[in-house]
C-alpha cells in the first residue's frame, strides 16, 4: 500500500500540483436478517477505492477509481491534474490552504470483541433465540431481528508528508415485534428501529444489547398498544424519551446544517436546508436553554 501512495503523490508532482492527497479506503459489511424462525437473509460485501486530490496552477483537481494498479494510480492522478488545470482557465482566484501541520497518526475502534472473528451460526442462534421469545405472544405475528457489523480502513497521505491510518469498526443490532389484532396492527421495536442502534465498538456491544431477555418486554409492549387509547388530538408540552430526542436532534438540526443541503447540491436526493447562509448568525430556533454539542471523540459515537 505504501509503493502505491508514494507513487500517486510522486505523479501528481511530477505533473506540476503543488499539493497532493491520496486516501484509500478498504471497505466490508456483514448482515444478518431474521423474521419469525427463519433466515431471511445474510449477505457480506467489500469494496475498495481511492480518491486523488490535487492543486494545479491555484485550482482543485480530483480523479478516483477502484483498480491499484501502478499504471491505473498513474492515470488517475494525471487525471485529476489535468481537471484542475481545466479548471484554472475559469478561475477568480488561487486556492490557499491555511498553515495547519501535517499530521502523522493511527487510530483503531477499541474493542473486544473483533465482529468479524464471530462464527456467523453463533450469531444467527442468538437473533432466533430473541425472535422464539417474542413470537410467544399469540398477537405477534411478526418478530424480526438484525445484525450490522461494518468495518472501514482508511488511509490518508500528502504530498507535504501527512500519513494517517485508521480503522473505524461500527456493530449493532435489534429487534422487532409486529402485532396484529381486530382492527388495528402496531410495531414495537428495540433498541431503536431502522434495524437498531449501533456504535462504533466490537461485538461485544452488540451482545450487551441483551437482545434475548429484551424480547418478551418488546412483545408484550406492542400487545399493550393494540389495546392502548388512541393519543388525544391537542395543543400541549410532551416530553420526548431518549430516543426519539435523538431523532429530533438529528432531523431538525443535524441534517440542516449539512453544507450540500445548504447549498442545494442534493436537492435531488433528500432534499435543502432552510438553514441558508445568509441566517448565519441571525436565525435562532428552538429553545435558548438549549445546547447541542457534537463530540466524535466519545466512545461508541
Amino acid at each position: 500500500m505504501e509503493s502505491i501512495i508514494e507513487w500517486a503523490l510522486e505523479v501528481a508532482k511530477r505533473e506540476g500540483a503543488t499539493y497532493a492527497d491520496i486516501r484509500i479506503e478498504d471497505y466490508k459489511r456483514e448482515n444478518i436478517t431474521v423474521k419469525d424462525e427463519m433466515v431471511e437473509g445474510i449477505t457480506h460485501s467489500s469494496s475498495i477505492g481511492y480518491g486523488i486530490r490535487v492543486i494545479v496552477d491555484g485550482c482543485w483537481g480530483f480523479s478516483a477509481s477502484n483498480r491499484l494498479e501502478k499504471k491505473e494510480v498513474e492515470r488517475v492522478a494525471k487525471q485529476a491534474c489535468d481537471i484542475a488545470r481545466a479548471s484554472s482557465l475559469t478561475k477568480v482566484e488561487n486556492v490557499l490552504l491555511d498553515d495547519t501541520k501535517p499530521q502523522k497518526g493511527k487510530y483503531k475502534t477499541p474493542m473486544e470483541i473483533d465482529p468479524f472473528s464471530v462464527p456467523i451460526q453463533e450469531k444467527v442462534d442468538y437473533i432466533l433465540s430473541a425472535t422464539r421469545e417474542m413470537k410467544k405472544e399469540k398477537d405477534v405475528k411478526i418478530a424480526q431481528g438484525f445484525y450490522t457489523g461494518f468495518l472501514t480502513k482508511k488511509t490518508f497521505a500528502t504530498l507535504d508528508g501527512a500519513y494517517i491510518e485508521q480503522e473505524i469498526c461500527h456493530c449493532g443490532g435489534g429487534i422487532s415485534a409486529t402485532a396484529i389484532g381486530k382492527d388495528d396492527m402496531q410495531v414495537r421495536s428495540y433498541p431503536n428501529s431502522f434495524r437498531g442502534n449501533f456504535a462504533t465498538a466490537g461485538y461485544e456491544y452488540f451482545k450487551g444489547l441483551e437482545l434475548d431477555k429484551n424480547a418478551p418486554k418488546i412483545a408484550s409492549e406492542v400487545c399493550a398498544l393494540l389495546k392502548a387509547k388512541e393519543c388525544p388530538e391537542m395543543k400541549g408540552t410532551i416530553i420526548i424519551d431518549g430516543n426519539q430526542l435523538a431523532l429530533q436532534v438529528h432531523e431538525s438540526c443535524g441534517h440542516p446544517i449539512e453544507l450540500d443541503r445548504v447549498f442545494g447540491t442534493e436537492a435531488s436526493f433528500a432534499g435543502t436546508s432552510f438553514l441558508t447562509t445568509d441566517k448565519l448568525d441571525k436565525l435562532k430556533y428552538g429553545s435558548p436553554i438549549v445546547n447541542i454539542v457534537a463530540d466524535a471523540t466519545v466512545k461508541g459515537g
